[in-house]
C-alpha cells in the first residue's frame, strides 16, 4: 500500500513540475492575455464573538465571519447578523462577551437576521395569534 502511495505522488510530483514544454515552433505559442487590475476578493475569515456588532452567520453551520462572501466549508452564502449581547439573568445589555460585569453570569449572545429593510422587524405584528 505504502508503495502504492509513493508510486502516485510521484507521478504526480513529475507532472506538476513539468513546466512549459517547448515544442520547437515557439512562433505560434500565444502569451495570455493580462487581466487588467484583477485583485481577488477577500475571503471572510471565522470570528470568535466579543464585542463585534455585526457578523456574518453561515445558515447551515452557523459558524461567524467577519464579512460577506461564502462560508469556508462550502456550505452556502453568509447571512449579515445583528448582534447583541446580554444578561443571562437579568436581561440587561452589557458591552461584550463573556461574564456580566454586574453579576458575573455567563453572557447570552443573540444574533438576529439582519433585514436591510428600514422600519421592518423580525417579530410578527403585535395582533398575530396562530
Amino acid at each position: 500500500m505504502r508503495l502504492h502511495l509513493a508510486a502516485l505522488g510521484l507521478v504526480l510530483i513529475a507532472g506538476c513540475s513539468g513546466g512549459a514544454r517547448s515544442t520547437g515552433d515557439t512562433a505560434k505559442a500565444a502569451s495570455p492575455a493580462p487581466v487588467a487590475d484583477a485583485q481577488p476578493a477577500a475571503a471572510p475569515h471565522e470570528i470568535a464573538l466579543t464585542n463585534q456588532k455585526v457578523a456574518w452567520e453561515c445558515p447551515v453551520c452557523e459558524m461567524d465571519y467577519d464579512g460577506p462572501g461564502r462560508c469556508a466549508m462550502g456550505c452556502g452564502e453568509l447571512v449579515r447578523m445583528d448582534v447583541a449581547y446580554e444578561c443571562a439573568a437579568d436581561h440587561q445589555p452589557v458591552p461584550a462577551a463573556g461574564r456580566c460585569p454586574r453579576c458575573n453570569q455567563p453572557v447570552k449572545i443573540v444574533k438576529t437576521a439582519f433585514l436591510g429593510v428600514a422600519g421592518a422587524s423580525a417579530e410578527p405584528p403585535k395582533g398575530f395569534a396562530n
